[in-house]
């Protein structure tokens, strides 16, 4: 019989299934439980046994809420630790490093007690059973629903792709001129020559990026980073532990005729590539990345617009040749517009016929396991960590295991949570 967490009656079999089991030669963790069906508990966790009550000496003392120590001490979901510390839901006096060692207390015998832990173990929800994706997935729907944002996810189901207007993401005209003006002096900082805007020319026959690596030149670009309508959407293909892979400015002039046979300047292709996911193989039916580009001019066919296949990313491959392209839609908006796109979706641009410039700021975003393409993990400084939301820092892979060097993982991850406290601490002040 299942019994409900950290429960008297629970506790009753665990220390049946415990009083056979290995001794543990994990760290003493005391855990203060709250938002549980029975209330605030005060337990502890000695590697991976359980007891009642706190241990004098213990390595932590860890506040954090019942169902996320249901998902990492029973379900074993040991990395949901750190972004849970990183957004504020877990506090932790003592050890930082603590925690994390959890994770090393293993062995066949102790999985074999945690298995055991878990078939005696109602799920952490009363209705019906949410853990781990499903209940990640339901807190990204709830989001979704907040921001009334449902019809724009439907078409990201249904077409690959989908603009949320001005209207709906509150971005107004000013800030994007803003960003365009900031846009086009870093790109005569970094090349010498600001491009012309009025006639386009010195882009011309140009649709490659412009301006690559930017997050970190003003302050307009984390606030523009930090949109919550353009991170619902991201998060919703790619989940809430995104990374951000590379920040690029795609700015396009004038263009002579296409001499190819296709009727593209830039062809039809899918951003799985641009990842270096392997060919001829299918690609996940999970979107790995998403692009969220904001219109900082307007976009029509004449301008260069930018082009979608409806459909094509249930196709989970490369377009082959010029396979696609009598089915093109352009995606002609006003410049404000969120444009947003999975990694299977196949899309390209048309050629600009007409003098001026087309500009589009684009976050590419990640789920973390795939390899970042710029260095954000490596450059942010903990200032301007210290200045934006803990979102921010899991955008720029502070909550994800990677980039040692020789402290190895636990002391680095140990020094990043303690960092994140900080700034947490500093923005309560």
């Amino acid at each position: 019989m299942q019994e409900v967490f950290l429960s008297e009656s629970w506790f009753h079999q665990v220390d049946d299934i415990q009083k056979d089991a290995p001794a543990s030669r994990g760290p003493v963790l005391n855990l203060v439980v709250t938002d549980g069906p029975t209330g605030e508990q005060r337990v502890r966790v000695e590697g991976s046994r359980f007891a009642r009550g706190h241990a004098d000496g213990a390595a932590a003392t860890v506040t954090l809420p019942f169902d996320i120590a249901h998902a990492i001490f029973v379900q074993g979901r040991f990395r949901d630790a750190m972004p849970a510390f990183t957004a504020g839901k877990i506090q932790i006096e003592g050890q930082l490093s603590a925690l994390a060692s959890i994770a090393r207390s293993d062995g066949d015998e102790l999985r074999e007690l945690r298995n055991r832990l878990l078939t005696i173990t109602q799920p952490a929800s009363n209705g019906t059973s949410l853990s781990g994706e499903a209940a990640a997935r339901a807190g990204r729907l709830a989001e979704i629903n907040r921001l009334g944002l449902g019809e724009f996810t439907r078409q990201l189901d249904v077409n690959g792709y989908a603009a949320l207007p001005r209207e709906t993401t509150g971005m107004s005209v000013e800030f994007i001129d803003r960003v365009r003006e900031r846009v086009l002096d870093l790109i005569a900082k970094r090349s010498g020559v600001r491009p012309d805007v009025e006639t386009g020319e010195s882009h011309r026959n140009v649709f490659y990026p412009s301006l690559y690596y930017y997050l970190f030149e003003d302050r307009i670009f984390e606030e523009l980073l930090m949109n919550e309508y353009a991170l619902a959407m991201a998060s919703y293909l790619v989940g809430e532990e995104c990374i951000l892979s590379a920040c690029t400015v795609f700015m396009k002039g004038p263009a002579d005729p296409p001499t190819t046979g296709s009727k593209l300047q830039l062809g039809l292709h899918a951003d799985n590539a641009g990842w270096q996911l392997p060919e001829p193989f299918p690609h996940p039916s999970e979107t790995v990345g998403v692009n969220c580009t904001w219109l900082l001019t307007d976009y029509t066919a004449d301008d260069g617009a930018t082009v979608f296949v409806p459909g094509s990313h249930f196709l989970r491959r490369l377009p082959n040749g010029l396979e696609g392209e009598e089915r093109i839609v352009p995606l002609e908006a006003p410049r404000g517009t969120l444009i947003v796109w999975g990694s299977n979706t196949w899309h390209g641009s048309l050629p600009r016929r007409k003098p001026g410039l087309r500009l589009g700021l684009a976050w590419a975003l990640t789920r973390p396991f795939l390899a970042p393409q710029e260095p954000f993990q490596l450059d942010v400084s903990d200032e301007i960590l210290a200045r934006n939301p803990p979102r921010f820092g899991v955008l720029m892979g502070q909550t994800y295991p990677t980039g040692w060097r020789g402290e190895g993982p636990e002391v680095m991850m140990a020094a990043r949570a303690k960092a994140a406290a900080r700034r947490t601490a500093k923005r309560s002040e």
